[in-house]
């Protein structure tokens, strides 16, 4: 049984829909969707694909190994078809240039000089308004308390497979003056999926990149990070250290003291 039929039919025995299960594994619907049907292309790299199917087998008590061998094995497949296409020959025709019997004249030097200045201050121009739309992208990641899209940003993802299974853990902190609150602040210091809630709240759902802080605020703030070693947290301004280890999924909760 192919594995996208398997995950449907133990689905429908639990009277489960798609929401469902996205809910209770925190995994995109779209993505939950695309292993259902099968089109694993739409999940932006083998790596999140591989971890997603876990985390669903997991909930609906399949077995998780097999169907990720599965799911590894049409990948290697694919992935030979690419180096045989590419490694296939390509045949070129030789095509007779006709002989001109006057050429033109070359510019002279002072020309080739304009050209060649020209060109250079094209590239220069070209490379600040690069740099200017980079640094004003990163200033609206930077923001804080944007409002949560719930988007998954594709990417290319290299690293180790991220497991299903969460830690969790709730931190106490003290409560800021007059408000009875914490303030967490949030740094990424490698790449990651990050989740923040406040009670039945989402606050932020967004894949970043290293260097990238935010700030929440509120009575108790849950933070889950797809790479807990890459995400350092304080709390009213004192450093709590990681979010979890390297690679592995983990979720910290920080709540303000009665």
């Amino acid at each position: 049984m192919s594995i996208g039929k398997l995950l449907r039919e133990k689905r429908e025995e639990r009277e489960l829909s798609v929401a469902d299960v996205s809910a209770g594994t925190k995994v995109n619907k779209k993505y939950i969707q695309a292993l259902e049907d099968e089109n694993f292309l739409l999940i932006p790299s083998q790596v999140y694909a591989k971890g997603f199917l876990k985390a669903y087998a997991h909930f609906l008590g399949l077995d998780a190994k097999s169907l990720v061998d599965e799911l590894a094995a049409f990948y290697k497949s694919r992935e030979e078809g690419n180096k045989a296409a590419v490694s296939k020959p390509k045949i070129t025709r030789m095509i007779s240039v006709p002989k001109f019997p006057n050429l033109p004249k070359l510019p002279d030097r002072n020309t080739m000089y304009i050209a060649l200045l020209s060109f250079f201050v094209l590239i220069f121009l070209l490379s600040v308004y690069g740099y200017v739309l980079s640094h004003q992208r990163r200033a609206v990641l930077i923001k804080a308390n944007p409002p949560a899209t719930g988007k998954i940003i594709p990417a290319t993802a290299t690293g180790k497979i991220i497991p299903a299974t969460v830690t969790g853990k709730i931190i106490p902190a003290k409560v800021t003056a007059k408000e009875g609150k914490i303030e967490v602040k949030i740094e990424t210091i490698g790449r990651s999926w990050l989740s923040v809630t406040s009670g039945d709240k989402e606050l932020y759902s967004e894949t970043l990149e290293p260097g990238i802080k935010l700030r929440f605020v509120g009575k108790e703030i849950k933070v889950k990070a797809g790479n807990g070693g890459a995400v350092k947290v304080y709390v009213d301004g004192e450093p709590v250290g990681l979010v979890g280890k390297e690679g592995v999924v983990s979720e910290r909760t920080y709540r303000a003291l009665e």
